[in-house]
């Protein structure tokens, strides 16, 4: 049944699925860049907030150490980093005075201890010496509070700087926590207008794009519709892709190998009806003749019959070929292997043909040591040497001449039957192994054959896995081979 191709939007299509995936694939991209602008914004930026601060408190803590309290490299290095940083920092200490140090890098000193420190931040910062006198130990204390305004938030953060019995040092790091609500509402709004942008870049590539990849496949889909209305021979063009193209190559070669096929169909079926009607004549016509003229007469009712039976045996070689032969094809065949002598059973054969080399003058000759051992299927294999041999005796030229050898080359029997005919054209020499090939115009076929002989030999050493070949020149004649393994 040929199928239907609808014009209509097909769901199923290649095409809309590759527009679908590319459209799901921007939104999922888009919903991954709006949950981190938006939603993750809100978290990670106050908790990496409070890591800086708290970094920035151990660098402060490493230099005092390092420079065995307050030195030019030490202050200079903390205003620096106030500035920098947008951050206030007050360094306390129990016997001295107290430094405020603001974010645009101004220092102010309070004398006193720390019953009498300065009112800045205050609370907070009774808070976190409170704390650390609790854990009685080094340790850092971190704190969000409210100012003035609920959308404004301090991030507060105090450790000590040095410790002991008779005194403490106490610095404190206030980090202003900017709103970011401010900051998510521009982004949602460049976000719209960037999902839109990109939506609707994504329709015109996708479409773009679906159809560059569906075009050629709906080049070969007619192609294949072509193809299967028996228009055999033509090429499949693969567009830009490496697939599509291997596809293109993969149809146009089955196309041609189609087209070949075909024609071998046809050949074959003229041929075959050659080969059947000329017998059938003859039997037709020579049984009219027992009836109308020889039935009486012996010696002629005899020599009518004999006509009626040998073509009567042509027909049934040939039905016995065609059968063969499809029996070898569809691999139903199953070889019965044995040791056999190779030069022996060929021998035998060369020997068949001393009829014709008495009567008809053909000069055939063998050559072959004197016994080489092979496995196969001995009965196999004589048929492919006689079939060798008889296509040799019917293209052998006005000489007459043919030559079987046998020798050992490399592990393997070589059997090769060369004669002085006609030759093959180079460009037809694949073919001869075809059913019914015909070689040339001037092709004929002796009234003894059946035009089976080489394929049948072809699928023979085929399932033996046997390399096989021809060799030909125009004018000078042809060489068959083949080659079996020793034992």
């Amino acid at each position: 049944m040929k199928p239907k191709y609808k014009l209509s939007l097909d769901f199923k299509s290649l095409k809309f699925k590759l527009w679908l995936y590319f459209l799901a694939l921007t939104l999922l991209l888009i919903a991954v860049v709006w949950i981190a602008n938006i939603y993750i914004l809100n978290n990670s930026y106050e908790y990496m907030k409070a890591k800086q601060v708290r970094s920035f408190a151990e660098i402060i803590t490493s230099q005092f150490k390092s420079n065995n309290g307050y030195s030019e490299d030490f202050v200079h290095s903390i205003k620096s980093m106030a500035i920098k940083n947008d951050m206030d920092i007050i360094i306390e200490d129990s016997t001295g005075p107290t430094y405020y140090i603001s974010q645009n890098g101004d220092i102010s000193a309070f004398e006193g201890s720390s019953h009498q420190p300065i009112y800045l931040y205050g609370a907070e910062r009774a808070e976190i010496r409170q704390y650390l006198e609790q854990q009685d130990k080094f340790s850092g204390y971190s704190s969000r509070t409210l100012g003035g305004s609920s959308d404004y938030k301090i991030l507060i953060f105090g450790t000590y700087l040095y410790k002991d019995q008779y005194r403490d040092i106490i610095i404190y790091l206030f980090s202003p926590l900017f709103p970011v609500a401010s900051t998510v509402s521009i982004l949602k709004k460049q976000l719209l207008i960037v999902t839109i942008i990109a939506l609707f870049l994504t329709l015109i590539v996708a479409t773009m794009l679906a159809a560059r990849i569906t075009k050629p496949l709906s080049e070969l889909r007619k192609s294949a519709e072509r193809l299967s209305n028996g228009e055999y021979g033509i090429d499949f063009e693969g567009g830009h892709y490496s697939e599509i193209i291997e596809l293109g190559d993969t149809l146009t070669y089955t196309s041609h190998e189609l087209a070949k096929s075909d024609q071998l169909r046809k050949d074959l079926i003229a041929n075959v009806s050659h080969d059947l009607r000329t017998p059938l004549t003859m039997v037709k016509s020579y049984a009219e003749m027992i009836r109308d003229l020889s039935g009486d007469n012996p010696e002629k009712r005899s020599k009518h019959l004999q006509v009626i039976i040998d073509e009567t045996d042509r027909l049934n070689r040939l039905v016995d070929d065609m059968f063969t032969l499809s029996k070898m094809q569809s691999g139903i065949v199953e070889l019965k292997r044995s040791d056999f002598d190779f030069v022996a059973s060929a021998r035998e054969i060369y020997d068949s043909y001393d009829i014709i080399i008495e009567q008809d003058g053909y000069d055939i000759r063998f050559e072959a040591p004197g016994s080489i051992m092979v496995n196969g299927d001995e009965y196999k294999i004589r048929q492919v040497i006689a079939n060798l041999v008889n296509n040799a005796v019917k293209y052998c030229g006005d000489d007459k001449y043919i030559s079987i050898r046998i020798t050992q080359d490399n592990g393997y029997a070589l059997f090769e039957v060369e004669d002085h005919g006609s030759g093959i054209p180079e460009e037809q020499l694949s073919h001869v192994w075809d059913r019914y090939y015909r070689v040339s115009s001037n092709y004929h076929r002796s009234s003894r054959g059946t035009g089976l002989g080489l394929s049948i030999v072809k699928e023979v050493l085929l399932l033996h896995g046997a390399p096989y070949g021809v060799e030909s020149k125009v004018g000078e004649g042809s060489r068959f081979w083949f080659k079996l393994k020793t034992i």
